[in-house]
């Protein structure tokens, strides 16, 4: 074993050896140290990897707009890129690539984007700079949304017959 290679005047000397290593030998004397490389090994790259993928809600509705945010890590301290892919009920609806950011959103409000029942995923695909890695795919089903609805403002005197007008919209469609 090996623990030191010191040089002294024209002599090798391998401080550490152990052992009958070499005859005796004198000032003046060389000595050849041969190292060969037994075997090359190149360290892999880790892929990077998605610690928690989150929805900001489990129940969206209709005219929402929805927020999913990432942790993620890389054992070799690489930089970090995200690739977002919403669908909703399997179809792709929007796309955010090549991004750095750890969230991302979708306007449900937007015609496509989500209605109630619908079921709204996020995919979202880590990269390092050589390599991707693992998917995270969370989800949510739209929910209903309730109706609202309007009654115009009315001044009225005790025993008045009154007329209301009252105006009713739902973002579902729903009647």
């Amino acid at each position: 074993m090996f623990s030191q290679l010191s040089r002294i005047g024209k002599l090798m000397y391998i401080g550490g050896a152990h052992g009958n290593t070499s005859p005796p030998r004198k000032r003046g004397d060389f000595a050849r140290l041969t190292i060969e490389r037994l075997e090359d090994r190149v360290v892999p790259n880790a892929a990077p990897m998605i610690n928690s993928a989150m929805l900001d809600s489990f129940s969206p509705k209709t005219n929402d707009i929805l927020t999913v945010t990432v942790s993620a890590s890389d054992s070799d301290s690489d930089a970090i890129t995200f690739d977002y892919v919403w669908k909703v009920n399997g179809n792709t609806v929007k796309s955010t690539l090549a991004t750095s950011s750890t969230s991302d959103t979708l306007d449900l409000s937007q015609s496509g984007n989500g209605n109630k029942n619908d079921y709204v995923s996020v995919v979202i695909t880590p990269y390092d700079p050589y390599t991707s890695g693992m998917t995270a795919n969370p989800g949510a089903t739209v929910a209903n949304t309730a109706p609202t609805f309007s009654i115009s403002n009315q001044e009225n005197l005790r025993g008045d017959v009154v007329a209301l007008q009252v105006n009713a919209s739902d973002a579902d469609g729903d009647t």
